[in-house]
């Protein structure tokens, strides 16, 4: 059994928000007006990215006005895209407090 010490070393291993800042730089996104589309290679921190976002979207039954928790949001990126696509409310939990305090990136009225 893995122990929750464990799982917290992997998902906080080096400096998440330079990290992130470092991507978005890359990406060109640093002083731009950013829609969540533009954050799609950055904040998509699973596998398969937003592909696999999209796949779970169109087998979801999500309606608008839902509320959704999203159990281990990391970034957050599937919450804002689902979010944006159904206009349904997301929270998300995380078991790492670095995850969630990066969370101040843009998101739509329903996050």
């Amino acid at each position: 059994m893995t122990k929750s010490n464990d799982l917290k070393q992997f998902w906080t291993r080096g400096n998440l928000h330079l990290r992130v800042r470092e991507a978005m730089i890359e990406a060109n996104l640093i002083d731009k007006k950013l829609e969540i589309e533009d954050l799609f290679p950055i904040d998509q921190y699973h596998a398969r990215g937003i592909a696999a976002t999209f796949d779970l979207g169109k087998r979801m039954p999500i309606s608008k006005g839902n509320k959704i928790l999203d159990i281990g949001c990391g970034l957050g990126g599937p919450a804002r895209y689902y979010a944006k696509k159904f206009e349904c409310f997301i929270t998300g939990i995380d078991i790492t407090p670095v995850s969630y305090t990066h969370l101040t990136l843009p998101t739509t009225p329903y996050v």
